[in-house]
């Protein structure tokens, strides 16, 4: 059986991660954007949170050379 949620919260990881308690999940599937180091030191890179929030099998995935640098994402800050 598949389940899909969908919530709305402040701090992402977290909200992963009790809903993977809150509905007994085998595994953790989220989608990456690729990003550059800095660019991931500079919004932070949800995948590593909830990586390290969570002792269930996780898995990560992203479009084959799909890479966000730093420039595409401070644009992407400035856009919202």
């Amino acid at each position: 059986r598949h389940t899909l949620r969908l919530e709305e919260a402040d701090n992402v990881p977290d909200a992963i991660t009790r809903a993977a308690i809150a509905t007994d999940s085998q595994m953790i599937v989220v989608g990456s954007h690729g990003l550059s180091p800095r660019a991931g030191a500079l919004l932070g890179h949800v995948a590593d949170s909830v990586c390290a929030r969570t002792a269930r099998p996780f898995l990560c995935v992203k479009r084959k050379g799909e890479v966000v640098g730093l420039l595409q994402a401070l644009l992407g800050i400035f856009e919202r």
